[in-house]
């Protein structure tokens, strides 16, 4: 449990930050790189929290 909470909140820090940054147009068109992996880590965490749910809720009953 505790490395799931705090690998969340690493994600949540790092989407915060990217946020920030885009708020204050540091990015330009060449370096957006950073956005589409936080984007792509972002969701991929909603993906196991669907499966996550899936399965416990499949599995009880």
């Amino acid at each position: 449990m505790w490395s799931f909470t705090t690998e969340s909140q690493f994600r949540r820090q790092r989407a915060l930050c990217v946020s920030r940054r885009a708020g204050e147009q540091k990015y330009t068109q060449a370096s957006y790189n950073e956005i589409v992996v936080c984007g792509i880590d972002w969701h991929s965490l909603d993906v196991i929290w669907i499966v996550l749910y899936a399965t416990l809720w499949l599995g009880s009953r």
